[in-house]
């Protein structure tokens, strides 16, 4: 389209305004497009803005584009009309259509818009060509039943010689010469006839003078009086006498100049057609609905199938396909159903499994579309090729799963540990001093002098127990946000971490509030924090510990770093503490760093996106 097309976008929301003007810049269409968001401003733009083609979502705020529709519609104005819009219903799809759009297209399907677009405003130019070739012919028709003189047609009236006897007015306006000039032209050798066409035009005149044809009609190209070259159609018959000798020969005549043009012009609609069937990057099939066989395809159906052109029209969509996930079954249930959809108006996108020529699988996305500009109804089906998403797609549910079984086994070994350990406080710890004060009670029922003694010890060492176990309890369960800040959880750990290690301990909250922190977050990285505090103590040998927390650019990141030796971070570690805080890490959707060397310490940074 050499002019610029003059498109009114009725749309509310501006990012989706942009999607659309993304898209019909990606589809090299030369346009200005004009945005309103209302109904005054859309009847207003209809008037001064007189757009060519109108693109329109469904539903704005007091709005909708049922409403728009009628508004044009009945304004008389004749211009191709595309709904853009969500997911929609069938029924309201084809109400859509029914009641004037072009063609509807979805948000998310909006590749499809320029195509839309241009085929659109091709069935636009064609309606226009037709029509008006065909309001020519009407008129020559009904002028016809009128006397001759007073006809759109020109007559002219030849006699045996093909002198003229006679014309009409019509017949001087259109070749702009008068009888005594035609016949003057014929004197002098000069034919109107252009000259290629001579030489059929001579051998149609011999026909009709020797009386082998009594009528024909022809088209051929003749000068004017002016030298403009036209396009003629003229009828031919002969009027003989009894004895068979031609007395008259009447020809009526049109010019259809414009006609040709427009013929013209919807052969380069064809041309351009085929050149973009030709030059699609996916691979395009034109099948019969009927017989399911296809009829047309372009290079890239062949390259798919690895297949000769001859081969390919011998071929179905079922006998070159079967179902995703089922192996040894045809496609033909699902062919059927999607041809129908295709038929009613609808445009199927589905997946299968194609096998080419070879006995290679290749996954692909199936769409079709009903293609109108044919005598009998065809489909095009455009395939392309999506076995590498389909591949990526089963490696990332495999990963995913690997990642999921990772998961599962670093909290159970965390689960188990701490059943463990609690095993080992309860039994190494707690139980023995709960022993020593069953041995005192015993002691104290079976010695009445001792009791006093034994009692206050009894009672120090249950006490004991108690402490113990609060101290367990409180290492085990989560800090209760309800209770107690993340801060003041993170800040009582190191104190009791602290009275019984020599390390130095270094708070840095830098920028922190920790009320952007849900409970799963705030649990999430105390466990972290309490897991590297226990690797720490157990493995590092460090004098100092820095603890920080900080918030930037919508990310909290928790840093916990050491002075102490460090180790390489290629070797492969016996230990789950890493993978525990990895696993916790990825549950929260966060990233993982650490920064390690042998003497140089160890870094772990964990950011958590808010």
């Amino acid at each position: 389209m050499k002019d610029k097309l003059k498109i009114l976008h009725l749309e509310d929301l501006p990012a989706d305004a942009e999607l659309v003007e993304r898209e019909l810049k990606k589809g090299n269409l030369n346009f200005e497009k004009l945005v309103v968001a209302n109904r005054s401003d859309f009847q207003k733009a209809l008037i001064e803005f007189q757009p060519q083609l109108i693109l329109s979502d469904h539903s704005l705020p007091s709005f909708n584009s049922i409403e728009a529709l009628e508004i044009v519609r009945s304004s008389g104005i004749n211009i191709p009309f595309i709904l853009i819009t969500a997911t929609v219903s069938e029924e309201f799809a084809v109400s859509v259509i029914q009641q004037g759009a072009e063609d509807y297209i979805l948000k998310d399907n909006l590749y499809r818009l320029p195509s839309a677009i241009t085929q659109a405003m091709d069935k636009k130019f064609d309606q226009l060509a037709k029509l008006k070739a065909e309001t020519e012919l009407t008129i020559a028709h009904e002028r016809l039943l009128f006397h001759l003189e007073n006809s759109p047609l020109g007559y002219i009236e030849w006699d045996s010689q093909l002198m003229v006897r006679s014309m009409s007015k019509k017949a001087e306006e259109i070749f702009g010469w008068n009888k005594q000039e035609f016949n003057t032209n014929r004197q002098t050798g000069f034919s109107p006839v252009y000259l290629t066409d001579q030489p059929e035009i001579f051998k149609m005149q011999e026909e009709l003078l020797d009386g082998t044809v009594k009528s024909i009609k022809i088209q051929y190209r003749s000068y004017t009086k002016s030298g403009k070259i036209i396009w003629c159609e003229w009828f031919n018959s002969v009027l003989k006498n009894p004895d068979g000798k031609v007395i008259t020969v009447l020809s009526l005549v049109q010019d259809i100049t414009d006609q040709k043009k427009s013929e013209e012009a919807l052969v380069n609609n064809e041309l351009r057609f085929r050149e973009f069937f030709e030059t699609a990057p996916e691979a395009l099939f034109v099948l019969d609905p009927s017989t399911r066989k296809f009829v047309d395809y372009n290079d890239n159906a062949l390259r798919l199938l690895k297949c000769s052109g001859p081969e390919l029209l011998q071929k179905t969509m079922e006998s070159i396909s079967r179902t995703i996930g089922s192996e040894n079954t045809d496609s033909k249930f699902i062919t059927e159903e999607n041809i129908l959809r295709t038929m009613n108006n609808e445009h199927p996108v589905f997946e299968l499994v194609v096998i080419d020529s070879y006995g290679i699988e290749i996954y692909c996305e199936f769409r079709l579309n009903v293609l109108t500009n044919n005598q009998r109804p065809l489909i095009r089906a455009s395939v392309l090729d999506i076995t590498e998403r389909v591949l990526l797609e089963g490696k990332l549910a495999e990963i995913r799963i690997k990642k999921q079984i990772e998961i599962t086994e670093a909290i159970i070994t965390a689960q188990e540990r701490e059943r463990s350990f609690l095993g080992e406080e309860l039994h190494d710890n707690i139980n023995q001093v709960l022993a020593t004060s069953k041995l005192y009670l015993d002691r104290a029922i079976a010695s009445p002098h001792l009791r006093d003694d034994l009692m206050t010890s009894s009672r120090n060492y249950i006490y004991d127990a108690m402490e113990e176990i609060r101290k367990l309890s409180k290492s085990l369960l989560p800090p209760s946000l309800g209770e107690i800040t993340l801060l003041e959880a993170v800040t009582e750990m190191i104190d009791n971490l602290h009275r019984v290690n020599k390390i130095n301990f270094i708070k840095a909250w830098y920028n922190f509030d920790e009320s952007v922190l849900n409970e799963k977050q705030s649990l999430g990285i105390f466990r972290i924090l309490q897991e590297q505090l226990n690797n720490v103590i157990k493995h590092a040998r460090a004098k100092n510990v820095i603890i920080g927390l900080s918030e930037k650019e919508n990310k909290i990141q928790l840093q916990i770093k050491d002075d102490g030796v460090g180790f390489e971070l290629t070797e492969k570690r016996k230990g789950i503490g890493l993978k525990n805080i990895a696993s916790r890490t990825e549950l929260l959707n966060g990233e993982l760093i650490i920064n390690s060397s042998p003497g140089n310490g160890f870094e772990l940074l964990v950011n958590i996106d808010l």
